[in-house]
């Protein structure tokens, strides 16, 4: 198995590792109803998951409270998922550190998402698991047309995980 495939191979199984996970921190919902990020949060609030919204400048979606940031949140949770500029990333993920999660899934639909090298050395650096990219939508279930079409693009261009 070449470098590539076998890293393809860890992020499918760290991918399924993650949606194992029942609690979850959700950093960077947006306040506004048709962003892309309510959709993939309330699809996880919908198959059960018990998602806990952050954002500092948002006090409650729907009735939820919204926490600050990370360390605020109690009691702890099992992993975070992030979906915020790749420059954000890197403080979310050092809270995430500093208060002992090490299941991290940074989103990636199109462009970079909350990727970039620095904040996956700072993972690697500590432990942390991470899933680097990539979008939930297109690993669970059920999902709607569009988003099978997405991991057939990557399937195609060979960046889907195996």
């Amino acid at each position: 198995m070449s470098q590539t495939e076998l890293k393809k191979s860890s992020d499918r199984v760290l991918i399924y590792k993650f949606l194992d996970l029942k609690r979850i921190a959700f950093v960077g919902i947006s306040s506004n109803e048709k962003d892309f990020s309510r959709m993939i949060y309330n699809e996880l609030v919908k198959r059960e998951y018990e998602v806990v919204p952050v954002n500092p400048k948002i006090d409650d979606i729907d009735g939820v409270k919204v926490f600050a940031s990370i360390k605020d949140i109690e009691p702890a949770v099992e992993g975070v998922f992030i979906i915020t500029a790749p420059s954000t990333a890197e403080k979310i993920v050092q809270e995430c550190i500093e208060a002992n999660i090490k299941n991290i899934w940074l989103h990636r639909g199109v462009g970079k998402g909350s990727v970039n090298e620095k904040v996956l050395a700072l993972c690697k650096d500590n432990g942390v698991e991470v899933v680097p990219g990539y979008c939930p939508f297109m690993f669970l279930p059920g999902t709607g047309f569009g988003h099978k079409l997405h991991g057939f693009f990557l399937r195609l261009t060979g960046s889907y995980p195996k």
